[in-house]
């Protein structure tokens, strides 16, 4: 009987001590530092994104492939037992290399994210902007577009009649090759920081009121030549502006140009419009290119087109709200070097555009 229970008090305590052994190891790897040599770095740090609805598995796989960690059980029974796999928050966060589990599990907990940097350049389109944005939140982009137009529409400084006839226009595509978008020209450049995680109807809300806060200040403001422009027609010329030339110091000119223009009642001529509405940004326009019938042709229709056709960036919103002061040329023309050159009459440019077209034919 005594050597019966002494076997069994010896298998108990056996038990114990590999219970209290293996507690003491997995402590132990919890608590320590893992430095893989796999995880190629030149930072100190590595980024890790938990999105929003990730489950303790899926933040486990992603510690994995990026070898942060070296037992994925290890960590999902240590996160359980902290009593902390429903504390993990969505975000982009920094991990240090060498971190133990413990320390990963407190970062992702913790909620401190990495703010997410995001550029909107200027003079691209919706679509592309919606791409940028797409690839740096990970929704999709035309869940921002949808989202983007929606909250156009309720910003956008058209009668409830004209922004519907507006609506209608888009819909129809209006001669474009190209699907259109409300929130084209709405989608302020700049340089952009939000938390991971934020949901493309937040971002898209952030962008198009800070643009068209800056707009309307600018119209509302001294320097302002345009009290009668909306906001919606001083984005519309600002990317005609925005489309034509690359220097800023020309801008203010160009700006000049298209108000000459308008306050003749002359068409505006400008080749953006048609590169827009033809898909053809950064290619050669045709003079087959001039007859083709859309809304946007600023050959065949005077005025301005029925909306923007790029995201106008402040300086050339600034040039259609202050426009080069006593500026009379009423056209202009590449000049070979990236500029332009500016003529007061027909006759000058139609010699400036000769010069550029020999220019353009030896550079062949």
């Amino acid at each position: 009987m005594k050597s019966t229970t002494r076997k069994i008090s010896l298998i108990l305590a056996g038990i114990v001590f590999v219970i209290f052994a293996f507690s003491a190891y997995s402590w132990k790897l919890w608590n320590s530092s893992y430095d893989s040599k796999e995880v190629v770095s030149n930072k100190a740090t590595v980024l890790l994104r938990v999105p929003a609805g990730a489950s303790l598995f899926d933040v486990v796989d992603s510690l994995q492939v990026k070898k942060l960690i070296f037992s994925q059980r290890l960590f999902v029974y240590g996160t359980k037992l902290s009593g902390l796999q429903s504390s993990i928050k969505a975000g982009l966060f920094a991990i240090p290399l060498k971190s133990s589990p413990s320390e990963i599990l407190r970062i992702i907990t913790s909620g401190h994210s990495v703010p997410l940097r995001v550029t909107i350049p200027e003079g691209i389109d919706a679509i592309e902007t919606a791409n940028i944005l797409s690839v740096a939140f990970g929704f999709s982009a035309q869940q921002f577009l949808a989202d983007a137009d929606s909250i156009t529409s309720l910003i956008i400084d058209m009668s409830e009649a004209d922004l519907l006839s507006y609506k209608e226009l888009l819909k129809s595509g209006a001669g474009c090759s190209r699907t259109l978008y409300l929130c084209e020209g709405y989608l302020f450049p700049e340089t952009y920081h939000f938390s991971e995680g934020t949901t493309s109807l937040v971002v898209a809300k952030s962008i198009i009121e800070l643009g068209a806060a800056q707009v309307a200040d600018l119209l509302a403001s001294p320097i302002s030549d345009c009290e009668n422009m909306s906001i919606h027609e001083a984005l519309t010329l600002a990317s005609i502006v925005e489309a034509e030339t690359i220097f800023q110091s020309e801008k203010p000119k160009v700006a000049a140009v298209y108000l000459n223009r308008m306050k003749v009642n002359h068409s505006l001529e400008a080749d953006p419009t048609i590169a827009f509405f033809l898909s053809k940004k950064g290619k050669r326009i045709y003079y087959k290119d001039l007859r083709k019938l859309s809304p946007y042709n600023t050959y065949r229709n005077k005025g301005l087109p029925p909306g923007p056709i790029n995201s106008p960036g402040y300086v050339a919103i600034r040039s259609v709200v202050q426009p080069e002061p006593n500026f009379d040329a009423f056209y202009f023309v590449a000049d070979g070097k990236g500029g332009h050159r500016f003529s007061d009459t027909l006759k000058e440019h139609n010699q400036a555009s000769a010069e550029y077209r020999k220019i353009r034919d030896n550079a062949r």
